[in-house]
């Protein structure tokens, strides 16, 4: 069964958690060759960490508000 992000998870991102993109996948229900796609593509923000690449969680949390913010005001919410 896959587990969806909650809100613990969304904290932990914002502290600055990097996760590997097979933790993300699990977690996410995103595909991993699907996520890998996107992360080569640049539409998930990464961090290299010595010969490993992550997912940058802090960056994806304020990515997505600054998406959502955008949307509200085009939206006239």
């Amino acid at each position: 069964m896959k587990q969806k992000l909650n809100d613990l998870d969304v904290v932990s991102f914002e502290v600055g958690l990097e996760m590997t993109p097979e933790k993300y996948s699990e977690m996410s229900g995103v595909p991993l060759g699907v996520l890998r796609g996107w992360m080569d593509r640049g539409h998930i923000p990464t961090v290299k960490r010595g010969k490993y690449r992550l997912i940058d969680g802090a960056r994806l949390v304020i990515e997505a508000r600054i998406r959502v913010d955008e949307a509200m005001k085009k939206g006239g919410k």
